[in-house]
Order: C-alpha cells, then sequence, then structure tokens
C-alpha cells in the first residue's frame, strides 16, 4: 500500500486473529531521517501495535525489533514492504547480509 509514495502499514498481534482493524488515523508520530516518517497507536482490546512507515520516496521501507539486551539485528523479527512487488511481509534476519532476510512462515500481519 503506497501512501505518498512508498508506505508500511501492518499490525502486529500476539494472538493468530485480531478482533480490531487498525484506524485509517493513527495518533502518534515520530519523524525519522530522510523523509521517513512512524505513525502508530495501540489496539487495547487485542494488545496489538498498528503502525505506517511513510517515505516522501519511493523506496523499501522496513520495521524490526529485537528482544531486550541484543545489540544486533540477527534473530530479530521484520516486515519489511517493498513497492515494486506490492508486498508487505514478516521475516525473521538470521545474518547481516540480504541472504539472512528469511520470510516467517507464519504471517500474521493483518491490515497489509
Amino acid at each position: 500500500m503506497k501512501t505518498v509514495s512508498a508506505a508500511l502499514f501492518f499490525a502486529l498481534i500476539g494472538t493468530a486473529a485480531a478482533a480490531e482493524s487498525c484506524p485509517d488515523e493513527l495518533p502518534g508520530k515520530v519523524e525519522l531521517d530522510f523523509g521517513l516518517a512512524f505513525h502508530y497507536g495501540i489496539l487495547e482490546t487485542d494488545q496489538a501495535l498498528c503502525g505506517k512507515l511513510v517515505s516522501d520516496t519511493e523506496v523499501w521501507v522496513g520495521f524490526a525489533a529485537q528482544p531486550e539486551g541484543k545489540k544486533q539485528m540477527i534473530d530479530a523479527n521484520a516486515v519489511i514492504a517493498l513497492p515494486e512487488a506490492n508486498t508487505v511481509q514478516q521475516y525473521t534476519l538470521t545474518a547481516k547480509s540480504a541472504v539472512g532476510i528469511v520470510p516467517t512462515v507464519s504471517q500474521t500481519l493483518t491490515d497489509t
């Protein structure tokens, strides 16, 4: 889904299915470098993070999280949107190279 030129819109949930969808307008916003903004909100009933990464340019965008205490992204969980392929998927990062970007077997994203 593109907003401006490229965007990643996702809901990360802890259960198999969310009862609630992400709203179109998200209450939180953080302006990042290079024309990138992160819009976010929490679905209280589902304990889910709704997020949207928006870029001013046509680029791939991604979001990754790593367990506390780790100082590198290996073994992190990532969400990556590729505008040219029109895809948004979850991945596990297993190495410091492109070969280490492995699609997650169970895709639990909603509203992509």
